[in-house]
């Protein structure tokens, strides 16, 4: 009996191990697909090297087939191509060398600083401030907004400013610069530069938002938990964390230093009362090998450009729009429109991203059971999904939270007022329709 089930484990074992290997030689396939293709400058170098192999292509023929001055000065063209991109590898190498044989040549380097594990509230604000911490950091929760912000009607108004390195940022972004993910695709994102708060959501003043991209939001939110140190003199001459806390305040987003890049997230549910859950892939640069909910994201500029063109977009509008997107593209699901329903039920700051903005929901499905799956799309992002019943969910304790990702965490503290309040009778109501 003993013998069998040691026969069972080690079976077990092996097929863990080969399981394994193929998630991780499928994650290198799709890592090498996706920076050889699917960047920009993976396109732009591919247009290149089409457009130089094809003037090598035809080289040989040119006596034969082509003649006169526009030929002649494509054919010119063609090898001033091949010597750009050779130039770019030249350069490319040469820059790899001299970090790996001068690694000690700069004289600024960032380094990891004390997580920030509490804060006191809110500049100008009285609002109470709850800070939840997930397996990859804490989330500061401003407890005076709940789902009366899904009820307001507040505009919208693009700066025409773009956002840029602030000064004081500089030096510490171009350090954040060297060692940023390499799967980082520099989409066009939208920085919140309006604080949601309780006076936010009592008031009709409408958000303000600018242009920002996905790069600025790694090399300012993801560096504020870094101070930048003087290596000569082992002395700090910058802290990450002045630029989103004063004295232990989370400055206003109005005033902040860092990108602010706007995200949501949702917790689907269903009529059948399960909760549905994401498993970050290994190679997401959020949250990886982390549960995570059921839908998140950073909101689209080119989206919010469509949608502005119809008169009397609002700020709810817009967010719910965006994350229910983010959980089409992670659940691989299509839904109409007369059975799901997202609210919006609070708003917080990521700590451990420098003071990052976040708008939390929770989505009813009208349907017994929701089929959700994996994208080819998404698969780089993506490892799976989990259900369990909402009644679950909504027991876990700070100690179950503390081992998922911060904006599940988040999430679920939120769930949980909502659904312990009066303003989740229209929800429920929907789910028993």
């Amino acid at each position: 009996m003993t013998q069998g089930g040691g026969e069972d484990g080690l079976k077990q074992r092996i097929r863990f191990r080969r399981e394994q290997l193929g998630r991780r030689l499928r994650a290198g396939w799709e890592q090498f697909w996706f920076r050889a293709f699917k960047t920009r400058n993976a396109a732009v170098l591919f247009v290149l090297g089409a457009f130089a192999g094809l003037g090598d292509f035809i080289s040989p023929f040119t006596d034969h087939l082509f003649q006169g001055p526009f030929w002649s000065v494509l054919g010119w063209m063609f090898k001033g191509v091949a010597f750009i991109l050779a130039v770019i590898g030249l350069i490319g190498l040469a820059r790899a060398l001299i970090r790996r044989l001068r690694p000690a040549a700069d004289d600024y380097e960032l380094r990891l600083a004390r997580p920030v594990a509490s804060v006191s509230g809110l500049e100008g604000s009285r609002d109470v401030i709850q800070v939840v911490t997930g397996a990859n950091g804490p989330v500061a929760l401003n407890m005076g907004v709940d789902a009366r912000l899904d009820q307001g009607r507040h505009g919208l108004v693009l700066l025409k400013p773009p956002y840029s390195w602030p000064h004081e940022l500089a030096q510490a972004a171009r350090l954040a610069e060297q060692a940023m993910n390499p799967l980082v695709v520099n989409e066009q994102k939208l920085g919140l530069r309006t604080e949601i708060d309780s006076g936010f959501v009592q008031g009709a003043a409408p958000v303000r938002l600018q242009k920002t991209t996905y790069f600025f939001d790694r090399t300012t939110n993801e560096v504020l938990r870094f101070d930048v140190y003087a290596k000569a003199r082992n002395r700090r001459v910058w802290a990450g964390r002045d630029h989103f806390l004063c004295d232990d305040e989370l400055i206003r987003l109005e005033q902040a230093s860092a990108s602010n890049q706007l995200g949501g997230s949702t917790i689907m549910i269903d009529q059948s009362g399960m909760a549905y859950l994401t498993r970050q892939a290994a190679t997401s640069a959020e949250s990886s090998g982390l549960l995570a909910p059921t839908g998140s994201g950073s909101f689209d500029l080119a989206r919010y450009q469509k949608l502005a063109v119809r008169p009397g977009l609002t700020f709810q509008e817009f967010c719910r729009r965006e994350i229910e997107r983010e959980l089409f593209e992670e659940t691989d699901c299509v839904f109409s429109a007369t059975e799901l329903k997202t609210v919006l039920v609070g708003f917080g700051r990521y700590l451990y991203r420098g003071g990052k903005p976040e708008v939390f929901a929770v989505t009813a499905l009208r349907r017994p059971v929701a089929d959700i799956r994996v994208s080819r799309q998404e698969r780089l992002w993506t490892e799976g999904h989990e259900a369990l019943p909402l009644d679950q969910l909504i027991a876990w304790d700070a100690g179950r939270l503390a081992q998922v990702s911060a904006p599940l965490a988040a999430n679920v503290v939120l769930l949980q007022r909502f659904m312990a309040s009066d303003q989740s009778a229209e929800l429920k109501a929907f789910l028993a329709d």
